[in-house]
């Protein structure tokens, strides 16, 4: 290796554990994530929820085992073994549940700032589960009451449904958060995730095949072939699950949890952005005002 090559190579290392490229990756995760909001309510249109999700993280499943299972087979192992893993997959499986179910009544933009609590949600499940919490955090939660009601204001039966489901989805997100933080720690992240991607696709074939899915197989099969489908599915799996988390992973070794928590911020902020361009919504100054009070209180969340 000559010494130029070697100069190009320590540069490359020290860019991937630097902090400038862990904020530019989670961002643009952050990104990802928020278009997903707009992609998922226009595929399920033509798809049942349940249909929708057991294909998403089907794809994320293949993708993540195949990877845990090549380069990671004793860590996966161990994952597989771990009962605390399983609880953590029945509450991502119940947060994207309950956020696709919201998601067909409401807007995304406002489906991605209320599953933005989930941030000062999990200072409250750390309690239920026997954890102690900072008064700040408090603070955060009553701020995010705030900008909720200001969200789902003027009130509307219609909407206040899915708002609330999507308000039980936030809480299903922060109780998945505090269970991964209850892991072992000599658990490898991605094989963690790798089973637990599973554990939602296996619940999701599961019940589409019961009353709660959302419309018929029939018209699941016939719809699943749309573009906005396809286009979800790959999105949703491949990249907003499957590369984000492994990206994810890799670069929150080398940030502090509490600056990785500010650049989550973003995720409803690009989820309005998102709604903005591609739906052209007209967010009312109300949304506006309670849009910023969900980011001040998960930002509060996240100095406490």
């Amino acid at each position: 290796m000559t010494e130029a090559t070697h100069r190009r190579k320590s540069a490359i290392q020290r860019y991937m554990t630097s902090k400038v490229a862990g904020g530019v990756s989670l961002s643009l995760i952050c990104a990802v994530w928020g278009s997903t909001f707009v992609l998922n309510k226009d595929a399920l249109r033509f798809v049942g929820v349940f249909f929708f999700l057991a294909l998403r993280f089907l794809l994320a499943t293949v993708l993540l085992f195949g990877y845990a299972s090549l380069v990671r087979w004793n860590q996966l192992k161990l994952a597989i073994k771990e009962p605390l893993v399983y609880l953590a997959g029945i509450a991502l499986f119940l947060g994207y549940c309950l956020q696709s179910l919201g998601l067909r009544v409401i807007e995304p933009a406002t489906s991605g700032f209320i599953t933005g609590l989930s941030v000062a949600i999990v200072p409250i499940a750390a309690v239920v589960l026997g954890a102690r919490v900072k008064p700040l955090h408090i603070v955060a939660a009553l701020i995010g009451v705030a900008g909720l009601y200001l969200l789902s204001y003027p009130l509307s039966s219609a909407n206040l449904g899915g708002e609330f489901v999507t308000l039980m989805c936030a809480v299903a997100f922060a109780l998945q958060i505090v269970l991964t933080e209850k892991l072992p720690r000599e658990l490898d992240p991605i094989s963690v995730v790798a089973v637990e991607v599973a554990i939602v696709t296996v619940f999701s074939v599961i019940v589409s095949f019961t009353p709660l899915e959302t419309a018929p197989l029939g018209r699941s099969l016939v719809g699943f072939d749309q573009g906005e489908v396809l286009l979800a599915i790959f999105i949703g799996g491949a990249i907003a699950t499957a590369l984000a988390l492994v990206t994810q992973t890799h670069f929150q070794r080398y940030m502090p949890s509490t600056e990785v928590a500010i650049v989550y911020n973003l995720e409803p902020l690009f989820a309005l952005l998102f709604s903005v361009l591609i739906d052209h919504l007209n967010p009312s100054y109300f949304a506006l005002v309670g849009g910023v009070l969900v980011l001040a209180s998960m930002t509060t969340s996240a100095l406490a």
